[in-house]
């Protein structure tokens, strides 16, 4: 297992796609909830709770940043190539989408007032800027787990100086449970299926049970120590035991999912920028809220966010990000 690369691993697009579906509906049912005067409590439930597919996601960015990166090597030019790949896949759908964003902003009453030159500038970079609210959020509101994945890359590169051994001890304190199911791929270790698939249950059910909690436990903007008790430590076991569960998630009944896991990035950026926006402006402008369920048009949000996103992904980021791989 030495050699497996996460574009060969079916359980990590798998596990993409439904950390991506689950803040997409998320988003959906925080969109639609005030457009009723009944919501299932179903949906409630799981709306607060659907932000732990953003936990999912930084597990395995910390396992494809160790399977992407040279087993043994440790020198500038494998630094460099690391850095320009890893940014090449974030950066350009990302200024599309936030400059999308912004020209929708425009078309709106009050336009951009209240967003200055330097919170502009700070959020294309993906750098830590505070809002006039006093939050730290980047326009695009989803790009706040960005700027920690541009951060923790730039982490990462640094500690490609020293020999994969040592890594480990260098991200010690910080960044451990993201790294570490990629360093154990990397050596070859696995565990018995049996105890995959209990451990890959035993993780579900401890998501499932955060329903019953509330805030400050979990919540959808859930970012106080709580979180990696209740929503980090059960991704990281999911993680972990579906990659040793490769061999399941390569049968056809995953092959949606493996797709979608594909346009994941471009799914999670552009339902928030510019999908829902738009949507939401055309079901308010033909009344289509009071002739339609709050079941329907859920499910009309989530198929039409999922099949936009994956036809911009098809012509738009996976060319460029071929492009500037190839020729960089």
């Amino acid at each position: 297992m030495n050699r497996v690369s996460h574009k060969q691993l079916v359980s990590i697009q798998v596990l993409r796609a439904i950390a991506a579906l689950s803040v997409v509906i998320g988003h959906i049912i925080g969109k639609v909830k005030h457009e009723y005067s009944e919501v299932p409590d179903i949906y409630l439930s799981f709306w607060q709770i659907s932000a732990f597919g953003v936990d999912i996601f930084f597990i395995i960015s910390g396992v494809v940043m160790v399977l992407v990166s040279q087993t043994d090597s440790h020198d500038i030019v494998q630094i460099k190539r690391f850095l320009k790949h890893r940014l090449f896949r974030i950066y350009p759908v990302y200024w599309v989408a936030i400059t999308c964003y912004l020209a929708m902003k425009l078309t709106q009453v009050g336009g951009l007032s209240g967003i200055d030159l330097e919170h502009i500038t700070f959020s294309y970079l993906l750098l830590p800027t505070q809002t006039s609210s006093g939050g730290y959020y980047p326009i695009l509101g989803v790009g706040w787990t960005l700027v920690f994945e541009v951060f923790f890359y730039v982490c990462y590169a640094f500690t490609m100086l020293v020999a994969l051994k040592y890594r480990i001890a260098v991200f010690l304190l910080l960044f451990v449970p993201l790294m570490l199911i990629g360093f154990i791929i990397k050596r070859g270790h696995t565990i018995p299926g049996y105890l995959a698939s209990i451990i890959l249950v035993s993780s579900l059910v401890m998501l499932s049970t955060t329903m019953a909690l509330s805030a400050p436990y979990v919540s959808f903007e859930n970012l106080n120590q709580w979180r990696v008790i209740f929503w980090g430590i059960p991704s990281f076991l999911l993680v972990y035991a579906a990659i040793n569960l490769e061999g399941s998630f390569n049968h056809r009944g995953f092959s949606v999912l493996h797709h979608l896991g594909d346009s994941s990035y471009t799914l999670y950026l552009f339902h928030a920028a510019i999908f829902l926006p738009v949507f939401g402006a055309i079901l308010n402008y033909l009344n289509l809220y009071s002739l339609m369920s709050i079941h329907l048009v859920i499910v009309f949000l989530i198929f039409s966010c999922v099949y936009l996103g994956h036809r911009v992904h098809l012509t738009f980021e996976r060319p460029i990000y071929l492009y500037l791989k190839r020729k960089y």
